[in-house]
């Protein structure tokens, strides 16, 4: 396989700066997102409008996960965006049950015979539940940035993944 990557010509790419550039795993997490929602905002308006100056205008934004302000940010700047979902499509379908009605049924299951059924999906052990889930999470804040990543996927009108 080769090393190299293809780019389509009519393709762009531009990363932006969240000034943060310090963190260590260490850090506050929680203060590490709310700096890269304050900073990382100012620098994306300030990239798609510098872009839309230079007649080269942003036409889509893709954003991925612990990033949910960014569909916000589009919408305010009138740029259609898209959620580049990094794993597999049936933990999406998992998260969506689980804030939607389901989560008494996959939280605190440690049994490994405890099996559930999710309309569309095969039985789901505990073993196949995200171990965000249960109550020994110690990582309370991506719990809460996926429920806000669905919470926004539902504000669109054209809901792209």
């Amino acid at each position: 396989m080769s090393n190299t990557s293809i780019i389509p010509n009519d393709l762009s790419v531009a990363p932006f700066c969240d000034d943060f550039d310090y963190f260590k795993i260490d850090d506050d997490i929680e203060h590490f997102l709310s700096e890269l929602k304050h900073h990382g905002s100012q620098t994306l308006t300030d990239l798609v409008l510098d872009l839309a100056n230079k007649a080269s205008p942003v036409t889509c934004i893709v954003y991925t996960l612990l990033l949910p302000w960014v569909a916000d940010l589009a919408r305010k700047l009138f740029v259609p965006c898209c959620l580049l979902w990094i794993q597999p499509a049936t933990v999406l379908d998992i998260y969506y049950y689980y804030f939607n009605g389901y989560a008494d049924l996959m939280a605190n299951r440690t049994n490994p015979s405890y099996s559930v059924e999710l309309l569309g999906l095969p039985f789901l052990t505990c073993r196949d539940i995200p171990s965000f889930f249960r109550p020994s999470n110690t990582y309370a804040f991506a719990l809460k940035a996926f429920k806000e990543q669905l919470e926004k996927l539902e504000q669109e009108t054209k809901v792209q993944v």
